[in-house]
């Protein structure tokens, strides 16, 4: 017997313009005091989305990407960010504007993707969950992870629209779009959409002629578009460095760094429930959510889909499958699966959600009385987060070279105002851990590497050129981690930074004092009077 759902028609699917206009400027507005001290001071802190804003300078600044600087990612990130510098200039609002505009467009998104499977208010849940109750922690991210999914979220959207021609090259050149920020994202959604585009073609009995052309339309635009996007990198980096950069590293090397492997995944719940005080209890709460809840939420679907697919309404699951196949897909290619990484992609899992909810839950009055009074919490909820942070945070003003920050008061800020007074723009410095530093002060990196580790992560090779780096263009002052300060047989095994520790040790001496930060201490070297 036929699956007997009911079918969301477009009068019950659809709710009224005004809310969907209020909606958004409420996510606007949200977003924007959880980015910005009012009234327009951005609030700045360590994030890997600095290391996009550093290299994007760098670009700025006429080096080329893979070859005067090395990365591994695909160049989206920092090529965004290179063209706001060339028209609005070096300022660090822009990545605060950024992540305010990815928030708003993601929220729409998924307002949009729901609205496809999904009667108002319910299609307001999954966007809600998403801005007002995950954002404020793991959202505030100008990197590539934020950048890729709203891609990725356009292309299904244009799939769900229909599967004529015009709509498969989009969904290609969406998710061409999406690997030139994060390159794994789009391929595997592409391999899921393949797969979804089978599937299709079983249940309406197509022949094979159409699920062929569809395939190489998409497929085809995806190669196509990404390709172009590529060109001038690999012609003004050369071939070899970028295919070595993009492909070869990540491959061999890349899940040597610490965050960087699956294993982070069990490290993360074992740090979680070891609680300690009621804090705890709210962080293990999100990181369930996001870590263990929501991932497998796609699989319960299509694991239910594959039960009873016999006997389904393929009109009714055609939505819900192509979403949860995007989301499963893109989990499962998530190689350091922790809540930080899932959350941007956790909106696929959160329309599927609410679908189940919607399919398998209580009556309908109750499930539409549910959506509001949850769509009403989590505003207030986000409403009195972000009052919070403008009112309690205890921040200092930095008045950078990059603009006015607020910056909350910690060592960490008190290291930025040190750095501020004792250098100027321009001034070559070495940070060896992570390049947080450069962008705000706009100091410049005399070698090719922004990130040294004691892992394989960091090659033998490129310790070397570091160090002849550091002696052809000796910085007065280098933020060292003095964890890395053993030499020779006293680093494990992998670890290729001694001979950094040694040059550091034998032409710099420690100032200052030493900043505990996840685990290291950093502390500022200065060079030897000669």
């Amino acid at each position: 017997m036929p699956d007997k759902s009911i079918q969301i028609t477009d009068d019950v699917n659809s709710p009224p313009k005004w809310a969907t206009y209020a909606f958004l400027a409420a996510v606007g507005v949200f977003v924007y005091l959880v980015l910005f001290k009012l009234p327009a001071t951005p609030f700045f802190g360590d994030a890997d989305q600095s290391i996009f804003l550093y290299e994007a300078e760098r670009m700025f600044n006429g080096d080329v990407m893979y070859r005067d600087f090395f990365e591994f990612t695909l160049p989206g990130t920092q090529a965004f960010y290179a063209l706001m510098f060339s028209i609005f200039g070096v300022h660090y609002w822009i990545v605060s504007a950024t992540i305010l505009i990815i928030g708003v467009v993601t929220a729409l998104l998924l307002l949009q993707i729901s609205k496809h499977i999904l009667p108002s208010p319910l299609c307001f849940l999954p966007a809600t969950i998403y801005i007002f109750f995950g954002f404020r922690w793991v959202g505030l991210d100008g990197s590539h992870r934020s950048f890729s999914p709203v891609f990725v979220l356009l292309a299904v959207w244009l799939l769900l629209k229909g599967k004529g021609l015009q709509n498969l090259a989009l969904a290609g050149c969406s998710l061409a779009a999406a690997s030139f920020f994060t390159q794994q994202r789009g391929l595997v959604v592409l391999a899921a959409f393949i797969t979804f585009l089978f599937v299709d073609k079983l249940f309406n009995q197509e022949k094979w002629t159409a699920f062929i052309k569809s395939t190489a339309v998409i497929s085809l635009s995806f190669a196509a578009t990404l390709a172009a996007m590529c060109v001038y990198f690999v012609v003004a980096a050369g071939p070899e460095n970028f295919f070595y950069a993009t492909v070869i590293y990540p491959y061999k090397f890349y899940n040597y760094g610490h965050p960087n492997h699956f294993g982070v995944y069990f490290d993360e719940l074992t740090r979680v429930f070891a609680i300690t005080k009621i804090k705890d209890i709210f962080d293990l709460a999100k990181v369930l959510f996001y870590s263990l809840a929501l991932p497998f939420v796609n699989l319960a679907l299509l694991s239910a889909f594959l039960k009873k697919h016999k006997n389904v309404d393929w009109t009714i699951w055609r939505g819900p499958v192509l979403i949860a196949m995007t989301g499963l897909f893109l989990t499962l290619s998530t190689t350091a699966p922790v809540m930080a990484r899932l959350f941007p992609i956790s909106g696929f899992a959160l329309i599927v959600l609410v679908w189940l909810f919607h399919k398998f839950g209580p009556s309908w009055e109750s499930k539409r009385r549910f959506a509001y009074a949850s769509v009403a919490t989590l505003m207030f909820f986000g409403l009195f987060m972000a009052i919070r942070m403008q009112t309690n945070w205890e921040v200092a003003y930095l008045d950078s070279p990059a603009g006015k920050l607020a910056i909350v008061v910690s060592p960490q800020s008190e290291r930025y105002q040190w750095l501020l007074e004792h250098t100027k723009p321009g001034d070559y410095f070495y940070e060896v851990y992570e390049p947080m530093a450069y962008f705000p002060l706009r100091l410049k990196n005399p070698t090719r590497f922004g990130q040294i580790w004691p892992s394989e992560y960091t090659r033998p090779e490129q310790v070397a050129e570091a160090v002849r780096d550091l002696g052809e263009k000796p910085p007065k002052f280098i933020l060292w981690d003095n964890g890395y300060l053993g030499s020779g047989a006293e680093h494990l095994p992998g670890d290729h930074t001694a001979p950094l520790a040694d040059f550091v040790r034998m032409r710099y001496s420690p100032i200052g004092d030493i900043y505990e930060m996840d685990g290291k201490s950093i502390q500022i070297w200065e060079i030897k009077a000669q």
